[in-house]
């Protein structure tokens, strides 16, 4: 018993950054949670969110949506029916009591992928704890990132599987590919593709993960076992529901009911028109999407037609300067190699592919409808937030003693919790409490 004590103390102390972390962020999601009025579509921190949820009304009637139903629907809210279900199946247990307590649902994923980012971050660099704890605290702190997290949506359920994925690749380039780490990815392909088909991008993320083992010196006949086993896994949990699509809508992607549902959608090529042009419009496409990637909310005027309230510009001018250093950072990081093992370089290679990958799938989407939402980035919030951790870190250790090196990084933390009290507020302000 004396000895155990003594070690169980070890662990709470190790870990309690984490914990605080947590309840920083369980705090925060819970209070916009309830600031954030329920059954509605326009407010952007909770997005599409009455289609959400319309979509486990009809689970909870007997049977899954289809596009059927949205041509029925008079208030044409059921334009969710072409998501996949697990999210959906999962909220059933909260939604008999309510649909605000759904939101708890998310939350709970939310924190999850806390968890998750800091154990990439330990095992990525072992030897640095400091960034596994600054790469949490970006995951939950992020402004944007606490309001979507705290709604009735399928994304923080995607984001939970990714986050698995790059846990399951990180290590193995640490420790090596076996056939646990191979089903554990497939797995959570799978589980990616019944929760939101974004996890299609998982498949690039992967083939370019093999291509990081091959060059680590993993035998070529343990990849394609290794390629064969999260093919399997993943069409095993998750291949029925395509099969569904190919019988109710003749195609595994219901693109053309799709394009029917979403036709009232800005287009971007009309929008481009009214703005003066492609390269208007994609200035303000770009500008408007690293705005609400950090923070945006809805006022009910504002709501009703689906417009973005934004905080004021200088909260905006302070990000892009935090982006920036960032970048110039992880540069420096990247250039600078000397100190990291070759499975370190490797695994930042994956966390900024896998940002690319998202990030060009988010252009082309733009280069059809005019989205202008960062959220669409948040399926790779994990990698975002280590090589951010990693950016801040790189700007600074050659400038900082270690001690003040630690100081920068909880003034990050911060300043992040900073924006969230006041994207709380703005909210607070625009939107009374519903009781």
């Amino acid at each position: 018993m004396t000895t155990s004590r003594p070690l169980l103390s070890h662990r709470v102390a190790l870990h309690l950054p984490l914990l605080i972390l947590l309840f920083i962020y369980l705090c925060g999601a819970l209070i916009h949670a309830w600031l954030v009025p329920i059954g509605q579509t326009g407010y952007q921190d909770a997005p599409d969110e009455n289609a959400h949820a319309q979509y486990v009304r009809t689970l909870s009637l007997g049977h899954l949506p289809s596009f059927r139903d949205w041509q029925n629907d008079a208030t044409k809210q059921n334009y969710e029916w072409h998501q996949p279900p697990l999210y959906y199946l999962l909220a059933l247990p909260f939604y008999r009591m309510g649909y605000r307590a759904v939101r708890l649902l998310s939350i709970f994923c939310g924190a999850i992928v806390i968890v998750l980012t800091y154990l990439v971050g330990r095992n990525l660099f072992p030897d640095r704890d400091l960034l596994a704890f600054l790469g949490a605290g970006i995951v939950a702190l992020l402004p944007g990132h606490i309001m979507l997290t705290s709604v009735i949506n399928n994304d923080a359920l995607l984001e939970v599987w990714f986050a698995a994925a790059f846990l399951a690749m990180v290590v193995s380039l640490r420790e090596g590919l076996t056939l646990s780490r191979s089903c554990w990815i497939g797995l959570s392909l799978g589980l990616g593709l019944i929760t939101k088909v974004t996890a299609i991008l998982l498949i690039p993320v992967f083939l370019f993960f093999l291509w990081l083992m091959h060059l680590s010196g993993q035998q070529t006949r343990k990849l394609v076992i290794s390629a064969a086993v999260v093919s399997c896994m993943s069409l095993l949990v998750a291949g029925w529901w395509y099969i569904r699509n190919v019988i109710v809508y003749g195609e595994l992607f219901p693109l053309k009911e799709f394009s029917q549902t979403f036709a009232g959608t800005a287009q971007a090529s009309v929008v481009a028109q009214h703005l003066g042009g492609w390269g208007s419009y994609w200035w303000h496409s770009l500008l408007w999407s690293f705005m609400s990637f950090w923070a945006v909310f809805g006022t009910p005027k504002l709501a009703a037609q689906g417009i973005p309230a934004y905080l004021p510009g200088t909260v905006y001018l302070l990000t892009a300067l935090i982006s920036l250093m960032m970048v110039v950072g992880l540069a420096r990081v990247h250039l600078r190699r000397k100190g990291f093992a070759t499975y370190q370089i490797h695994g930042i290679w994956l966390l900024m592919a896998s940002v690319g990958i998202v990030g060009i799938a988010f252009i082309v989407f733009l280069s059809h409808y005019f989205q202008v939402q960062g959220r669409y980035m948040y399926p790779v919030i994990l990698p975002l937030g280590i090589l951010m951790s990693l950016g801040w870190w790189g700007i600074w250790r050659d400038i900082l003693p270690e001690r003040y090196l630690k100081v920068a990084c909880y003034l990050l933390l911060a300043l992040l919790g900073a924006l969230s009290l006041i994207l709380l507020g703005a909210i607070q302000s625009a939107n009374a409490p519903t009781f």
